[in-house]
């Protein structure tokens, strides 16, 4: 028995393109752009979150700089004054001593 020759029943048909394949793939085409919308929005927002962030951090180091120097300041001034204090007693001394 040849059975070479005879079609094999199992063979792969092709499939319809009906109108249900047709509208699915849609669907499917309509769901698929609107996720890649979301993912965009989804990133989109991140980003605005994120240079949100940075600014918000940018502003926090710039206002510690501003204490720091201003501590800075505060530092020297206080600095000066305990000098100014000592070459007053100094002087103070120094007219005590002459007096006497």
């Amino acid at each position: 028995n040849d059975i070479s020759n005879k079609p094999s029943e199992a063979s792969p048909q092709p499939a319809d393109a009906s109108p249900s394949n047709d509208n699915m793939l849609q669907d499917i085409r309509v769901a698929t752009a609107t996720a890649n919308d979301a993912v965009n929005a989804a990133n989109e927002a991140a980003k605005a979150a994120s240079n949100s962030a940075k600014e918000a951090a940018t502003a926090a180091i710039d206002a510690s700089h501003a204490v720091k120097d201003a501590f800075g300041y505060a530092n020297t001034a206080a600095e000066d004054a305990v000098v100014a204090a000592n070459v007053a007693d100094a002087a103070n001394a120094a007219a005590i001593a002459v007096k006497e």
